[in-house]
């Protein structure tokens, strides 16, 4: 494998469309420790939306977690 110097920042850009793809097969058990699916999605929202939106979005308790990710 070769080693860049590149980071997810560089994908997200005000006219970048981006989708994320995280299903029941994410793995939250030693040894991945991957954060469960609404920890993911609050983390995708947090890092990828504009800090005036993030409570907006988060707040909205009748969505789902998932469609949350929709907005």
């Amino acid at each position: 494998m070769k080693l860049t110097n590149f980071s997810i920042k560089d994908l997200i850009t005000p006219k970048a469309k981006l989708t994320f793809l995280v299903g029941a097969g994410c793995s939250i058990d030693p040894p991945s420790c991957l954060p469960d699916g609404k920890t993911m999605g609050e983390a995708i929202i947090r890092y990828s939306c504009a800090e005036s939106e993030i409570n907006k979005i988060l707040g909205k308790e009748e969505l789902r977690d998932g469609s949350k990710l929709e907005v």
